[in-house]
């Protein structure tokens, strides 16, 4: 427990739950506590779970669980011109500013406008829509018009009168970074126009820094643990270092501490240890591989 006392586990219990409208079962373990728990990195681990933080939702078993919006009551929405319609969602959003827009499998009788919308207290918010029709249409209470995409305030862009609107301008080859141009000249290779090659040199460009510049520009990265389970009372399988020679020796010493001092990896002497081996890349490359 948190205060650092022990919890009684009676047991374990599988049981179905259900996340919008996928269906999962879920281990829980059986003991004497009142708290509410949270689903964590094992539910995501074994149902393919994808979160997107900048968006708040949620992908579950290949299926994104979109936020929806619904008709808070039922109304009559007229003929031809745009009419406003109170609405709620399904579920409680990341944040309460966000953008409504139109659904392909909503119902075809109203076009809901894409809206930069506010949620009031009551969770509820106005949502602009068109009846293309030429007679009155009913929707009923519960109607999902539309899809919720959570946004922030860093999102919106305040123009000002007296700026000058930002111009988009066509990036070319010349201006990507240098690390940039071996993969866009054999992208290129499927390139048929010149707009095409402008599109994708300006994609590189966009994310050039999630790409390393050199074999020196490694990182670590804390959004995920690696663990490799083995069954209980497995006996470890561990080889004898193999011998070098001087040479290679020396080699292999220079590399590891060069891993060690990128913080790549950490000394050890575990006992699943197993011996490194040099491998001869093309050219005098000799690159060590655990």
């Amino acid at each position: 427990m948190a205060d650092g006392s022990g919890l009684l586990i009676y047991g374990y219990i599988e049981l179905p739950c259900r996340v919008r409208t996928v269906q999962v079962n879920i281990l829980f373990k059986v003991a004497a506590i009142t708290d509410d728990a949270i689903l964590g990195m094992q539910l995501f681990d074994q149902n393919q779970c994808t979160l997107f933080v900048h968006k708040g939702l949620l992908a579950i078993q290949d299926q994104l669980l979109t936020c929806k919006v619904q008709t808070a009551s039922t109304i009559t929405v007229p003929a031809g011109p745009e009419a406003q319609i109170v609405c709620r969602l399904t579920t409680p959003p990341s944040n309460t500013m966000g953008i409504v827009e139109h659904h392909s499998e909503n119902d075809p009788q109203v076009v809901v406008a894409a809206t930069l919308t506010q949620l009031n207290h009551q969770g509820k918010f106005l949502v602009r829509c068109l009846n293309a029709k030429d007679e009155p249409v009913t929707i009923r209470a519960g109607t999902t018009l539309g899809l919720y995409t959570p946004i922030t305030s860093d999102d919106i862009f305040q123009h000002n009168g007296n700026d000058n609107p930002t111009k988009c301008q066509p990036i070319s080859e010349s201006a990507l970074p240098a690390h940039m141009l071996p993969l866009y000249e054999k992208a290129c290779q499927n390139c048929e126009t010149s707009a095409q090659k402008e599109a994708l040199a300006s994609l590189l460009a966009q994310h050039s820094d999630v790409f390393s510049s050199d074999d020196a520009d490694v990182r670590q990265t804390d959004l995920v643990s690696h663990g490799i389970p083995v069954e209980p009372g497995t006996t470890p399988i561990r080889r004898a270092p193999r011998r070098l020679g001087m040479e290679k020796d020396q080699e292999m010493e220079i590399q590891a501490a060069d891993l060690v001092e990128k913080k790549l990896v950490v000394p050890g002497d575990g006992a699943w240890s197993s011996p490194v081996v040099l491998v001869r890349k093309k050219g005098p490359v000799v690159e060590a591989v655990c």
